[in-house]
Protein backbone atom coordinates (compact mmCIF):
# COMPACT_ATOMS: atom_id res chain seq x y z
CA UNK A 1 0.00 0.00 0.00
CA UNK A 2 1.13 3.53 -0.70
CA UNK A 3 1.36 5.94 2.22
CA UNK A 4 1.97 9.67 2.22
CA UNK A 5 3.39 11.58 5.15
CA UNK A 6 1.01 14.51 5.58
CA UNK A 7 3.74 16.63 7.19
CA UNK A 8 6.70 16.05 4.85
CA UNK A 9 4.91 14.82 1.72
CA UNK A 10 7.21 11.80 1.55
CA UNK A 11 5.74 8.78 -0.26
CA UNK A 12 6.49 5.18 0.70
CA UNK A 13 5.17 1.76 -0.24
CA UNK A 14 4.83 -0.87 2.49
CA UNK A 15 2.73 -3.90 3.42
CA UNK A 16 2.59 -2.67 7.03
CA UNK A 17 -0.27 -0.57 8.38
CA UNK A 18 0.98 2.88 9.35
CA UNK A 19 -0.54 5.56 11.57
CA UNK A 20 0.41 8.94 12.95
CA UNK A 21 1.33 11.38 10.20
CA UNK A 22 1.08 8.63 7.55
CA UNK A 23 -2.14 8.30 5.57
CA UNK A 24 -3.09 6.04 2.68
CA UNK A 25 -2.33 7.53 -0.72
CA UNK A 26 -5.97 7.13 -1.75
CA UNK A 27 -7.09 9.16 1.28
CA UNK A 28 -4.44 11.77 0.64
CA UNK A 29 -5.67 12.38 -2.89
CA UNK A 30 -9.13 13.15 -1.58
CA UNK A 31 -7.96 15.32 1.31
CA UNK A 32 -6.84 18.91 1.59
CA UNK A 33 -3.22 17.87 2.13
CA UNK A 34 -2.76 17.17 -1.59
CA UNK A 35 -2.03 20.86 -2.20
CA UNK A 36 0.95 20.65 0.16
CA UNK A 37 2.54 17.61 -1.48
CA UNK A 38 5.47 18.25 -3.76
CA UNK A 39 5.10 17.05 -7.33
CA UNK A 40 8.86 16.50 -7.41
CA UNK A 41 8.53 13.87 -4.67
CA UNK A 42 5.86 11.99 -6.60
CA UNK A 43 7.90 12.16 -9.79
CA UNK A 44 11.00 10.95 -7.95
CA UNK A 45 9.13 7.90 -6.69
CA UNK A 46 7.74 7.16 -10.16
CA UNK A 47 11.24 7.52 -11.63
CA UNK A 48 12.72 5.16 -9.04
CA UNK A 49 10.11 2.56 -9.99
CA UNK A 50 10.76 3.03 -13.71
CA UNK A 51 7.21 4.24 -14.36
CA UNK A 52 6.77 6.58 -17.32
CA UNK A 53 4.45 9.57 -17.00
CA UNK A 54 3.52 12.78 -18.80
CA UNK A 55 5.86 15.52 -17.57
CA UNK A 56 2.89 17.92 -17.54
CA UNK A 57 0.67 15.63 -15.43
CA UNK A 58 -1.08 17.05 -12.38
CA UNK A 59 -0.49 15.87 -8.81
CA UNK A 60 -3.69 13.84 -8.60
CA UNK A 61 -2.88 12.09 -11.88
CA UNK A 62 0.65 11.28 -10.73
CA UNK A 63 -0.64 9.85 -7.43
CA UNK A 64 -3.23 7.77 -9.29
CA UNK A 65 -0.53 6.43 -11.59
CA UNK A 66 1.66 5.55 -8.64
CA UNK A 67 -1.21 3.73 -6.92
CA UNK A 68 -2.10 1.91 -10.12
CA UNK A 69 1.40 0.45 -10.37
CA UNK A 70 1.89 -0.16 -6.66
CA UNK A 71 -1.59 -0.96 -5.42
Amino acid sequence: MIYVNKVSGEIITTDSVLGGDWIAGSEYKNGTEVSEMKVADIRSKLDSLGIEYDKGAKKADLLALLEQHEG
